[in-house]
């Protein structure tokens, strides 16, 4: 089945991709039907005009269905009329019968291939190949076959590829040339470039026509093949398997392995998860596994002079061996402990580095079980590891952090103690290094800095409330508060309301009151004013006592000063114990914790101010004596 084509040699990566965009974002306006998901589209070939089309698809690992879609939209495949499917292991043909004009695609999956080849044909011109065989020989295989062509004197080119039908690698080219049709060649083909195992080999042949290049293509029986000339599997290649980051260490620095590379495989329950190339003189190669595998295969070979080894074979099964850390990243117990299962009597090796100081120690364990040791407070820095054999260690490489400090809690205003006639009381505060809060078991939310603001309901009488604290290392800090309630039935002590009283600890405060030390201020200042202007009009005659005038003047400023300050510090106690505290509370701990702060303030200022304000007066007392005296002492007889 020969034809010629206007070659493409696989898909673009670039337009696949963008073609993939393009199926997802169409998929909204399809019609009800086949959902084609994961397919990829590409076109393939505009036709000027209606004809037949055929296209060959190659596969460098195995044939997966593939769909031609016409200008029109309609998928075209096996089973639809005037369609024509041929089918191999590595290659699929479709022949449509007058196929519309305009652009066509190919709508695909990879599947387990890394690419998809695939001809365009016309059927005014066809090579093929005739009487394709491979026969084994000593040193290799001799392959015999013939080219055909209409005209029958043509030179056709051809490629011969060994294709590994094992390990699916990347074709290997062993021959090529050119014929002329008609004649029979005849090549015997050195295999000392292979490694040992069973290959296929591909026939593709080629010729361009002026208008496209004509393709053929044919695969071979499987053939075993021993190379002698390769050296053996790797040996003294070690692996490390780390059970607490899913991570497998291959080490080959010590297996004495000579060549430019080395290959490893490995299956996690069966399943290949990777498959890397890598230069022999990196020594080691780290590979990362899935956390849910229960086996792990490793297949490892070198290259040496062009010829790769057999695959040393090693199986892993985690579910026979193990090594595992049973505490968190984060403990509070002061330990770190480990679960192990190995066959017979093993040495763990453990180190334990903090801030200071390694500890370092080798411990004997047998079968399965736990063992356990201490740890400093702060950064702990762990390696352990436990030989299975000469070619398998379990190891865990981690740090653990020993959090020996419990959690804090802060009430921006303790109500412990306190008597209250509200059926609930709001609590407002902060924690540090904690997660979590539970109040009264009820768990409460906090924000990013650690604030909070519960309001919890409280019964007649006395009322315990609990507070817990607790940081992720499991460490908890309480605190108990004991509040009284007065409140009858109806939550407002059996009293009524009245709009004309403000809470203040507790107790109903007339909302005149707050004034009070405001007037009491200002009738004092106005009393100090009155007697300094007497003093002073008192000692006109005589000489003036400016200093006992200048100590009435500050006093005369610092009394009403201290009034003002004591008037804003009962002000802001009242609006703090309001309900509308509780609404700003609920709204924003960060701003009512910073009203309870300004209240605070106002308190350390009325005290200071206090005590400013009775060390002046005495003072001006005292001065006002001892200028008295020495009035009476200067005077004549």
């Amino acid at each position: 089945m020969i034809c010629t084509e206007h070659r493409k040699r696989g898909f673009s990566i670039h337009g696949a991709l963008f073609l993939l965009l393009a199926v997802i974002l169409s998929l909204f306006l399809l019609p009800t039907g086949a959902v084609h998901a994961q397919e990829k589209e590409e076109t393939i070939i505009s036709l000027h005009e209606k004809q037949d089309l055929m296209v060959l698809f190659t596969f460098d690992r195995e044939s997966v269905p593939i769909h031609l879609i016409s200008p029109s939209g309609k998928r075209i495949g096996e089973g639809d009329e005037g369609v024509k499917v041929s089918k191999g292991d590595r290659y699929l043909t479709i022949l449509v019968t007058d196929a519309e004009p305009g652009n066509w695609k190919a709508a695909y999956d990879l599947g387990p291939n890394t690419k998809i080849e695939y001809s365009v044909m016309n059927e005014t011109a066809s090579i093929w190949i005739e009487d394709f065989q491979v026969a084994k020989t000593q040193e290799g295989a001799d392959f015999k076959f013939t080219l055909g062509d209409e005209s029958g004197d043509l030179w056709i080119s051809y490629e011969i590829y060994a294709v590994d039908t094992v390990l699916l690698n990347d074709d290997v080219l062993i021959d090529d040339g050119s014929a002329r049709s008609g004649d029979e060649v005849d090549r015997e083909i050195s295999l000392s470039r292979l490694s040992s195992g069973t290959y296929r080999f591909r026939l593709d042949i080629y010729y361009n026509d002026g208008n496209g290049e004509i393709f053929d293509s044919g695969l071979s029986e499987p053939i075993e093949w021993q190379n002698d000339q390769e050296q053996g599997a790797p040996d003294g290649v070690t692996m490390s398997v780390d059970l607490l980051n899913d991570t497998l260490l291959v080490d080959w620095s010590q297996a004495g392995l000579f060549g430019d590379n080395c290959r490893i495989t490995v299956l996690a329950d069966d399943e290949l998860i990777v498959q890397d190339e890598t230069e022999i003189h990196s020594d080691s190669h780290e590979i990362v596994f899935p956390s849910e595998a229960k086996q792990l295969e490793v297949q490892f070979s070198a290259r040496e002079r062009g010829v790769w080894s057999p695959a040393s074979v090693r199986t892993i099964d985690l579910n026979e061996c193990w090594l595992r850390m049973t505490n968190a990243d984060v403990c509070t117990d002061g330990l770190v402990t480990f679960s192990y299962h190995v066959p017979g009597d093993r040495t763990l090796s453990l180190s334990i580095s903090d801030d200071t100081d390694t500890t370092q120690g080798e411990y004997r364990i047998s079968g399965e079980g736990t063992i356990s040791f201490p740890i400093s407070r702060g950064n702990n820095i762990v390696n352990a590891s436990v030989p299975v054999d000469d070619s398998l260690i379990f190891c865990l490489n981690t740090e653990v952090y020993y959090d020996a400090i419990p959690p804090g809690i802060r009430l921006y205003d303790n109500p412990d103690g306190r008597t209250v006639s509200e059926d609930h009381i709001s609590l407002i505060g902060s924690v540090s290094g904690a997660d979590r809060l539970m109040i009264n078991e009820k768990e409460i939310l906090l924000d990013e800095n650690g604030d909070f603001v519960a309001k919890v309901p409280l019964s007649p009488g006395e009322n315990t409330i609990t507070l817990n604290a607790m940081d992720p290392g499991g460490n908890e800090t309480g605190m108990l508060i004991s509040v009284t309630c007065t409140a009858g039935p109806s939550g407002d002590g059996g009293g009524g309301s009245d709009s004309s009283k403000q809470t203040i600890s507790g107790n109903q405060v007339p909302a005149f009151a707050r004034f009070l030390p405001l007037i009491a201020s200002a009738l004092t200042s106005l009393l100090l004013i009155v007697i300094g202007f007497v003093f002073i009009k008192k000692t006109e005659k005589k000489k003036r006592s400016f200093s006992m005038a200048a100590l009435i003047i500050w006093d005369i400023i610092l009394l009403p000063a201290e009034g003002v300050l004591i008037y804003y510090y009962l002000r802001l106690r009242a609006e703090n114990y309001s309900p509308e505290f509780i609404t700003l509370a609920e709204r924003s701990a960060r701003d009512a914790s910073a009203a309870l702060s300004r209240e605070k303030m106002f308190l350390i200022l009325v005290i200071i101010g206090a005590v400013i304000s009775i060390l002046s007066i005495l003072v001006t007392i005292l001065a006002g004596r001892f200028i008295n005296r020495r009035k009476k002492t200067e005077a004549p007889e």
